[in-house]
């Protein structure tokens, strides 16, 4: 181990370090607090068993370096007294060269040994010198030691007298203490009193602050019902104002005159009648006893739907403002444009033109019709197909809050028309329509009442919607008239936005099989009328003026059908007749050969009387073939008659069919030739009412 190579100057060094290291943790931990008698008498103690010990290592040291060195010097002496035996052995040495080896590699030997010996007496002397510096190095840091305990001590003295001090002035504070004490009592009582009152004043606080949050509350509600009062009053009054338009928008309707009475009663009965008569008797006997081409089914519609180009005709022969005229339909989404676009239509050539008010809450909430005439005039039309007329103040101020207070506003008025003199309407009508989004659907019935009746649809799209939605579509899906979508308000975007949305649109109608042949865009700076100007005028007018001429004709052209069937029916119960007349000569012949067959076989036997034998009828051998043959001859005739019978039944049945037949074909024949002249007669009227 490491402890078996310390000698003992080294334990008598760590004893001292040992001992001084205990005695300066003393001294620095007690340097930081002021001591007290007894630590100072410890580290006194402490001090003085120090000194103590150094003093017995010196002395140890002392001893012990003297002893060795002694131990040293004499294993020194007596080497070198055997060096000098054996350089005097070697030198009177007689024995030969062996022996002075032997003498002189021990001789070696010893030297090397005191030269070791010389080392270490220098080594021992070496630490024995820094030993004794450490030993001057300790006694120098005790020294110091003695000066920080006399320090000490000095300010142990200093703290005592600070101690009584102290001393007095903690009695002085216990007494003040006490008096404070006593006076912290008296004001705890008084404390405790206020601190009663307090209590009290909070409890009367927080009452007050309930009572006023209360008052507060009960003002606040009483001021929300105020104004809650004053909104509903107010709305109370706009209602009333409403009403009172309402009223009054309905009493205009209920007084308004008829234009040309008598003469509109006439031209629509006569319109009535003719559609009744169609879909009623004719329409039902061509499908019972016709096979219809297409022709006829586009003129009569089909069998359990309605007729289009009939119901066309009809609505256009009411209107006759739409005489003669293109009808083009703006139709789309509320609020997206159209009646503004309809405006700039008018007021092209003339910015003083009439033009119809743009508000979403105007006029326009019901089909409008806008037709050129020489005289302006404002008119709406009621269910009964009656044409009446309005002032224009009423037609203008029209409202759709208005018509919403009076729920049968449908049970008054289909649509509005308004005609005035301008050049742009010579030969065209437009129909401004209610938007298809304004949540009514009394605004959508009436819409699709009207436009299945325009030569073409415009259908309005605001660009920064930029799509057409579900609903649109589903509503588009319903038209079978030409369709065109407007991009409205197109200046808000760049040129290649618009193209975007409008290349967008295009695809949607494509996949949802809706046949748009173009989409215009439109804006009111960058983009010129004309744009839909030239496509209305390359639209083409349904051509439902000449329906009823069409109808009457194919009438006519069909007259000969029945009169065909009816020569062919005769003719057959003729053929019948004919064929009945020569079975009756082929069955008169029959019989009478028959009775005379019978009667030659009757003839053949004759009585004979006899003398011997009973007398009995008798013929010859030539007799009895000939009665055979007789017989044979009435068989042959009963079977004939009986074949001619049979067949004669065929033939009056065929016969009786055919004349039931001729009896049906001369009925048809009847019916349709009365049909026919019942047209012709309707029609007749009809054009002789409106001075056709």
């Amino acid at each position: 181990m490491i402890f078996d190579n310390f000698t003992p100057t080294t334990w008598a060094v760590v004893g001292v370090a040992f001992i001084l290291g205990v005695i300066l943790k003393s001294f620095f931990c007690s340097s930081s607090k002021t001591h007290s008698g007894e630590e100072l008498k410890k580290l006194q103690d402490e001090l003085n068993s120090a000194n103590k010990t150094i003093s017995s290592l010196k002395s140890s040291v002392d001893s012990g370096d003297s002893k060795e060195s002694q131990k040293l010097a004499a294993e020194l002496k007596e080497a070198t007294e055997k060096i000098k035996s054996l350089e005097k052995c070697i030198a009177s040495s007689a024995d030969g060269d062996d022996f002075k080896v032997k003498l002189l590699e021990e001789k070696k030997t010893i030297e090397d040994k005191v030269k070791k010996l010389n080392e270490e007496l220098s080594k021992k002397g070496i630490e024995v010198d820094d030993l004794q510096k450490k030993v001057a190095s300790k006694e120098t840091e005790n020294a110091k030691i003695e000066n920080d305990l006399r320090s000490s001590l000095n300010n142990l003295k200093e703290a005592n007298e600070k101690n009584t001090q102290l001393e007095e002035q903690k009695k002085a504070v216990e007494k003040n203490v006490k008096k404070l004490k006593d006076e912290l009592d008296d004001k705890e009582e008084e404390i405790d009193d206020l601190k009663k009152k307090v209590k009290s004043k909070e409890t009367e606080r927080v009452r007050l602050e309930d009572e006023l949050h209360s008052s507060q509350k009960n003002l606040k509600e009483a001021n929300e019902k105020n104004q809650d009062l004053e909104q509903k009053n107010t709305a109370a009054k706009k209602e009333i104002e409403e009403y009172k338009e309402s009223n009054s928008f309905v009493s205009t309707l209920l007084s308004a005159p008829a234009i040309n009475a008598e003469d509109t009663k006439k031209i629509e009965h006569s319109i009535n009648t003719i559609e009744r008569f169609v879909e009623n008797e004719l329409k039902p006997f061509y499908y019972s006893h016709f096979q219809l081409g297409d022709s006829a089914v586009r003129m009569l519609g089909g069998k359990d739907g309605e007729c289009t180009m009939l119901k066309t005709w009809v609505a256009q022969s009411k209107k006759t403002w739409l005489t003669n005229k293109k009808v083009i339909s703006f139709i789309g989404e509320f609020s997206a444009g159209k009646t503004t676009i309809v405006n700039r239509i008018l007021k092209q050539d003339n910015k003083d033109a009439i033009e119809l008010p743009t508000s979403s809450k105007a006029t326009t909430a019901i089909p409008t019709y806008i037709s050129g005439g020489k005289l302006t005039k404002y008119t709406f039309v009621s269910p009964d197909d009656s044409r009446k007329d309005i002032a224009k103040q009423k037609f203008e101020n029209v409202k759709k809050e208005t018509l919403a207070k009076f729920e049968g506003i449908n049970r008054l008025i289909k649509y509005f028309v308004m005609e005035y003199d301008n050049k742009n309407l010579q030969n065209l009508s437009i129909l401004d329509t209610p938007g298809f989004q304004s949540n009514d659907p009394e605004d959508e019935r009436r819409t699709m009442d009207v436009v299945n009746e325009s030569d073409a649809l415009f259908w309005v799209v605001d660009v920064n919607k930029g799509e057409l939605n579900k609903k649109s579509v589903g509503i588009l899906r319903n038209f079978k008239k030409p369709l065109y979508i407007i991009l409205n308000q197109c200046d808000s975007k760049s040129p290649a936005e618009v193209e975007n949305a409008r290349e967008k649109i295009k695809q949607t109608a494509k996949n949802e099989g809706l046949h748009a042949i173009d989409v215009i865009p439109f804006g009111f700076e960058r983009y010129q009328l004309s744009a839909i100007m030239d496509v209305i005028e390359k639209i083409p007018m349904a051509n439902t003026n000449h329906y009823i001429d069409e109808l009457i004709a194919m009438v006519k052209n069909d007259e000969p059908v029945y009169k065909n069937l009816l020569s062919e029916s005769i003719k057959g119960v003729n053929e019948w007749d004919e064929r009945l007349e020569n079975w009756t000569n082929t069955f008169n012949n029959n019989v009478r050969n028959l009775i005379a067959n019978a009667r030659n076989a009757e003839s053949r036997p004759h009585f004979e009387e006899h003398l011997f034998r009973k007398d009995n009828y008798e013929m010859s051998q030539y007799e009895f073939q000939q009665l055979k043959n007789d017989l044979s001859g009435c068989v042959s005739c009963s079977n004939a008659i009986k074949q001619n019978y049979e067949d004669q039944m065929e033939n009056v049945r065929n016969r009786t069919i055919a004349q039931n037949n001729k009896f049906e074909v001369e009925d048809l024949n009847k019916e349709f030739l009365r049909l026919s002249a019942t047209l012709t007669k309707l029609v007749k009227e009809y054009k002789n009412a409106k001075g056709l």
